[in-house]
């Protein structure tokens, strides 16, 4: 049983002594979105005080429980906040209070989920992490969750902590990064930072850039320094998620030359159809899906019609083989 813990004096701190660092022995906070909070404090004043206990440093105050509010207000420029000051209590204490006073109020993110687990993983039998910490923070019940969501806190590169705490990129796509070599994840959270890349987006990136990595026995670093991939990095006149698109494309030629040679002849002979007006073939790209597709743009019925017959009329459509035997011709 973890004993409640009972302030010993309420009383109004400086800010600027009250530690708010991330990696704070209790903190549970990580790239944390104080717009809503500000609001309310900007409005309505504090209304729950924060929990704090000295550190060793003089006159320095460690916030237990409230590290948001403590936030808000150095953002706000409070130079004074009201605070509840705690002496005797144990470091699984000051955790346990914590964690169950935010669990109560706000949902983790996957990193701040990462940041409980692995404070209180010393601590604690894996017995009660399993039936009592994971349940309370959404997670299964599973060691190889648990051994993940460790590594998403002591290997996972900066910049892709960021993203995943702010929900931009997906657990599954994270652990893939960690499954790289570190200097290579590291090169991830670089490109991710500076290219916008959907969810989706970024698990084929580093899908493609890992199997180019094996394929021709480069670093990810070097990859990215290649003519065709620096070319698109260095656009300066695409959008960002314009050169995500084009990046994926140059790797996946880079991966399979073959498919890149098939799709581009394929693109020149729907090219060379003569097509209506405001008719386009799609061609899968490099022939990753089973199907083409076919845009019209029209007016009326009248218009769509002329151009279905037109499109009849062209022989040349009946030599336009599956995708599968497109790719395998050139």
């Amino acid at each position: 049983m973890i004993r409640k813990i009972v302030p010993d004096e309420t009383k109004d701190i400086l800010t600027e002594n009250l530690l708010t660092d991330e990696t704070g022995p209790f903190s549970m906070s990580f790239a944390p979105d104080l717009s809503n909070l500000k609001l309310s404090m900007e409005k309505v004043g504090l209304i729950d005080p924060p929990l704090i206990s000295p550190a060793k440093e003089q006159g320095k105050f460690w916030v237990v429980c409230g590290l948001r509010r403590a936030l808000a207000a150095k953002e706000l420029g409070w130079n004074l906040l009201r605070c509840r000051i705690a002496h005797e209590f144990s470091p699984l204490e000051g955790l346990m209070f914590n964690l169950y006073d935010n669990a109560a109020t706000r949902t983790f993110n996957p990193v701040e989920k990462a940041m409980v687990l692995h404070r209180l993983e010393p601590l604690l039998e894996w017995e009660q992490i399993s039936h009592e910490i994971m349940p309370v923070l959404g997670l299964p019940s599973h060691r190889p969750t648990f051994e993940l969501y460790l590594r998403l806190e002591t290997q996972l590169d900066g910049n892709l902590k960021v993203m995943l705490a702010r929900g931009e990129m997906a657990v599954a796509t994270a652990k893939m990064a960690l499954d790289l070599a570190p200097e290579d994840s590291r090169v991830v959270g670089e490109v991710f930072s500076k290219i916008r890349f959907n969810i989706n987006q970024q698990s084929q990136f580093i899908d493609l850039m890992d199997d180019i990595s094996h394929q021709k026995k480069l670093s990810f670093s070097e990859i990215l320094t290649m003519e065709e991939t620096k070319a698109v990095m260095e656009n300066p006149r695409i959008t960002s998620a314009r050169r995500a698109e084009a990046l994926l494309s140059v790797l996946k030629g880079l991966r399979n030359p073959r498919a890149e040679r098939a799709w581009n002849a394929m693109k020149r002979k729907t090219a060379s159809l003569e097509l209506p007006k405001k008719v386009r073939i799609q061609v899968p790209s490099y022939f990753e899906g089973t199907e083409y597709k076919i845009e019209i743009s029209f007016k009326d019925g009248n218009e769509l019609y002329s151009k279905l017959k037109n499109l009849i009329k062209i022989e040349a459509l009946r030599k336009i083989k599956s995708p599968l035997e497109e790719a395998y011709i050139t």
